[in-house]
């Protein structure tokens, strides 16, 4: 989660950033949930689950991911104004 980050040498705008996790799902199914201001693209072993590259205001993107072992890629950009990154 990141709102409005206060890390010092970092601006408010026109940065990006790519991050990547993994995670063992047990038995079940998943639902990934993003929100995001201005743009972002979500992985799941490779596939593009989330495109929502356009820039846009706090929105809310959703997929499935079965259980097991995965390797997750975000990239996020801030253009200006509002700054939220969330994946859950």
């Amino acid at each position: 989660m990141w709102y409005r980050p206060t890390i010092t040498g970092l601006p408010q705008s026109h940065w990006a950033l790519e991050a990547t996790a993994t995670v063992d799902l047990p038995h079940g199914g998943y639902t990934v949930r993003t929100i995001s201001d201005d743009a972002i693209q979500l992985w799941v072993d490779g596939r593009l689950l989330i495109d929502h590259w356009d820039p846009h205001e706090s929105l809310v993107d959703t997929a499935m991911i079965p259980a097991g072992h995965h390797t997750l890629r975000v990239r996020y950009l801030q253009l200006d104004g509002w700054v939220e990154l969330r994946v859950e």
